[in-house]
């Protein structure tokens, strides 16, 4: 849920960023597009780079002695049947408690420009008819 919860509120600050500066006349510097044959050049090699790190990541013997611990001290030491949230909760409380309050943040600082979004989406007030233009 964490990881869930700071992937959207990153999505929306770099949403509600680009729009502010797309208003602000900031991004018109940016070219529109780049040549197809550079970001198919780019997204090959970015899935070279992938598939090579999980080829050598997959060539690691796996050491279950981590595994292991944590499921052997899961009841005695931490009174915890569900070995995910021992570790979450009681293994790794400070941790969980970091991520929280970075999540907490990212919300507030997402704020006020969501704020300031739902302001300029509000239609101003209608002119009086036979008003001055």
């Amino acid at each position: 849920m964490t990881q869930f919860t700071v992937e959207t509120v990153f999505v929306i600050v770099v949403a509600a960023v680009l729009l502010r500066l797309k208003q602000l006349g900031r991004a018109q510097g940016l070219p529109e597009r780049s040549p197809a044959y550079g970001r198919a050049a780019v997204s090959i090699g970015f899935g070279v780079v992938l598939a090579a790190l999980v080829l050598v990541t997959a060539a690691v013997p796996f050491d279950p002695a981590l595994s292991r611990y944590f499921g052997d001290t899961s009841v005695p030491e931490a009174y915890g049947r569900n070995v995910v949230n021992v570790i979450l909760v009681d293994f790794r409380a400070l941790d969980t408690l970091g991520e929280i309050a970075v999540v907490m943040l990212s919300f507030i600082a997402a704020l006020p420009l969501l704020q300031a979004l739902r302001r300029r989406a509000r239609p101003g007030p209608v002119d009086a008819p036979g008003g001055a233009p």
